[in-house]
């Protein structure tokens, strides 16, 4: 018996209506397939100095917006887990624990410095990788399993000495900030300065009044003034030199990068400002068009941090899977990666070769010195 065309017609697109369901449920079942691997970040959300977990997370998101988007390329997808430390040591290590025991994550962000040496025998113990989000000269020498990004303060304080010494800066007198750090950091810089520090006159970060430190320093009559800290308390220092009539240069590092000191040294007396020289990270171009038409801001160093751990990871998996032994190995091997520094090349120690830069700022920009 001939079905009618109309029944034909029915058949057919019940038909066509299973294959498409078909479709879909076999693309969904493949999608659900890609793997997702645990990141985490542990790093100031709260507290004083949480513009820098601010900025490193905008970083990891934008790149693992990249991963994932392209997750077929890779395999996997990422999923950070935030942990506030609010700048403290005994909360990163709860956190740590935490991510370690339970999540079974293997991958951390880690930032700042006090937050890095804290968990670093525990990263070393338990064989997991830590990008640390600190500039503190030893820090990967805690453990093999610890990378950085950026240069370490060593080496901006070699910059910096060296720059003193060809300009004939023969005195200095620094403020550094009262912790270990600011004691290395010092430290790096006499090793290479062939002139003399006339005063270390230390500074609690946390304080808003630095006066009796500023005058102490300006007393001394130095050739120059050396800063040298995180960068959270620059900016009333900064203001407070300008009041009290400091007339000397002033040298400092990447802690003049962070964009609350960027906005001081807008407002500034030019002839204050045109005597600060400071050493700033080299950040590509292509990661700067990023930040600026995402954030409609200037790219600055934490950003770099996180957005380079989590493109760097990726990669190293996406080879390696999630052999911790070759993930380590293959690092050390990263020669010339651009990513949001400029030229990536880590060492033996797993700290990273990328250019640093001593700028001024001239018309409200940053201007290199060649």
């Amino acid at each position: 018996m001939m079905l009618k065309s109309s029944e034909k017609n029915t058949r057919f697109i019940s038909f066509f209506i299973l294959l498409v369901l078909a479709i879909s449920v076999l693309g969904s079942c493949s999608s659900s397939n890609t793997k997702t691997i645990k990141i985490s970040a542990i790093i100031p959300l709260t507290g004083p100095i949480s513009f820098v977990g601010d900025y490193i997370k905008e970083g990891m998101e934008l790149a693992k917006e990249e991963v994932n988007s392209n997750s077929k390329e890779y395999g996997f997808t990422f999923e950070i887990v935030y942990g506030d430390n609010k700048g403290a040591a005994k909360e990163t290590v709860s956190i740590i624990q935490r991510n370690i025991n339970i999540d079974k994550i293997k991958f951390f962000m880690v930032s700042p410095t006090p937050a890095c040496m804290a968990i670093a025998p525990i990263v070393d113990r338990t064989k997991t990788i830590m990008f640390a989000g600190s500039m503190h000269p030893y820090i990967t020498d805690k453990s093999e399993y610890i990378f950085r990004t950026c240069v370490s303060n060593a080496e901006e304080n070699e910059l910096l000495s060296e720059y003193a010494t060809s300009v004939g800066i023969k005195s200095i007198a620094a403020l550094i900030v009262k912790d270990d750090f600011g004691q290395s950091a010092v430290k790096d810089f006499k090793d290479h300065f062939t002139g003399k520090i006339l005063i270390e006159e230390p500074y609690d970060m946390r304080n808003m009044d630095f006066r009796q430190q500023i005058l102490k320093v300006k007393n001394t009559k130095p050739d120059a003034i050396l800063i040298l800290g995180y960068g959270i308390a620059y900016p009333n220092i900064l203001k407070q030199m300008a009041e009290l009539g400091v007339d000397s240069p002033v040298l400092g590092n990447m802690g003049f990068s962070n964009p609350p000191v960027q906005k001081t040294l807008k407002i500034l007396p030019q002839n204050f400002l045109n005597r600060i020289i400071f050493t700033s990270p080299d950040i590509s171009e292509k990661f700067s068009r990023i930040i600026e038409q995402k954030f409609s801001k200037t790219p600055n160093l934490n950003q770099a941090f996180g957005y380079d751990f989590i493109k760097i990871i990726a990669s190293e998996i996406k080879k390696n899977g999630l052999d911790i032994e070759k993930i380590k190995r293959s690092i050390l091997l990263i020669n010339n990666y651009t990513g949001a520094f400029n030229k990536i090349t880590f060492n033996s120690k797993g700290d990273s070769r990328s250019i640093v830069n001593l700028v001024k700022i001239e018309k409200g920009e940053r201007v290199p010195i060649k």
